[in-house]
């Protein structure tokens, strides 16, 4: 897995994870300071997902029959320590408000939006035919992240006019088409080498044990739920068994190898659908909110809800991954 294929993972997992969870020109968006420390941050992290995709055997099969309606529950687990890596070892908020903060934004946002949605699902559609369902997700995407950003103004007491929002968020989404570009580029398929994964861990290790021995009822809460998840995810591996010895690594390479065509490119400026959906939505509230003469906690809903489906698929995804067979 070569360096730019690396970054563009990366700002993929950092679009989904940070500017579309702020939702607003904050101290991480493009062009602000901290920017491209949140962008190397994620794809360290990112790089860290692809290690456990890799070592659990998700998405090992030919692109045909690894599609996402068998591959979620394994997909969605690696998202799950993707999410707590983020938000348990890097910085602390997963130790928050327990036991809701395990599963809110680990699982709610990193797992469920970050890694299932904009890290697999999308990249699909992108490379796919079905233009009708990428622009249905687009919209769909839209609609939640307009919905979403009016509630800052709740929490945060400060609103951000819908002209600034619709620059941020356009801008956003032209560097998201960018990186889902490259990333095509450099090919999806490119497996982490040993040292760089042993190296990962180890700086995994560097960055949270320190913590851990000061605080070591959060590392019993970290090491617990990250364990349970592997636990399942070792069933994934088992089932699958060990990788083919006998497929020609030229023919891995290659398999690795990335083409832009047009139907690519056309399918990066659908993209567009999410941040104008995202505006109207915004432009929308700000009109409600006016005539209503107070601001409307919108965010709360999608809390709701967002915990609700989180907790459901973690646990739909431990009893399938439960339930499959090892490998003859």
């Amino acid at each position: 897995m070569g360096l730019i294929a690396i970054l563009a993972q990366g700002f993929v997992l950092f679009f989904f994870s940070e500017l579309f969870f702020w939702a607003r020109p904050t101290e991480v968006a493009l062009g602000h300071p901290h920017c491209l420390d949140g962008w190397l941050i994620y794809s360290y992290l990112g790089l860290l997902l692809s290690i456990c995709l890799q070592f659990f055997q998700v998405g090992r099969q030919e692109p045909q029959k690894a599609s996402l309606c068998n591959q979620w529950p394994a997909i969605y687990l690696c998202g799950a320590l993707y999410g707590w890596f983020a938000e348990g070892a890097v910085v602390h908020t997963m130790y928050d408000s327990f036991p809701i903060n395990i599963a809110h934004t680990g699982l709610s946002w990193h797992a469920l939006l970050s890694v299932l949605i904009g890290r697999m699902l999308l990249p699909r559609l992108l490379q796919s035919t079905s233009a009708g369902k990428l622009l249905l997700l687009a919209i769909g995407l839209g609609l939640y992240w307009g919905y979403w950003a009016v509630f800052w103004w709740y929490d945060l007491k400060a609103a951000v006019s819908p002209a600034d929002f619709l620059a941020f968020s356009m801008q956003s989404t032209a560097a998201l088409a960018l990186a889902y570009l490259f990333s095509n580029l450099c090919g999806d398929r490119n497996r982490v080498p040993v040292w760089l994964s042993i190296a990962s861990l180890v700086l995994l290790a560097v960055i949270y044990l320190p913590y851990a021995v000061t605080q070591p009822v959060h590392a019993c809460i970290f090491f617990t739920a990250c364990g349970i998840t592997v636990f399942f995810l070792l069933k994934h591996r088992q089932a699958f068994g060990s990788p083919p010895s006998d497929q020609p690594k030229a023919a891995q390479a290659a398999r690795g190898r990335g083409k832009v065509n047009l139907r690519l490119v056309g399918n990066l400026f659908i993209l567009t659908a999410m941040p104008a959906t995202a505006s109207l939505v915004y432009l929308f509230f700000v009109f409600l909110s006016a005539a209503a003469g107070c601001i409307l906690p919108t965010g709360w809903l999608i809390y709701v809800v967002n915990l609700a489906v989180c907790l459901w698929l973690y646990v739909k995804a431990a009893r399938q991954l439960n339930g499959s067979k090892p490998a003859a």
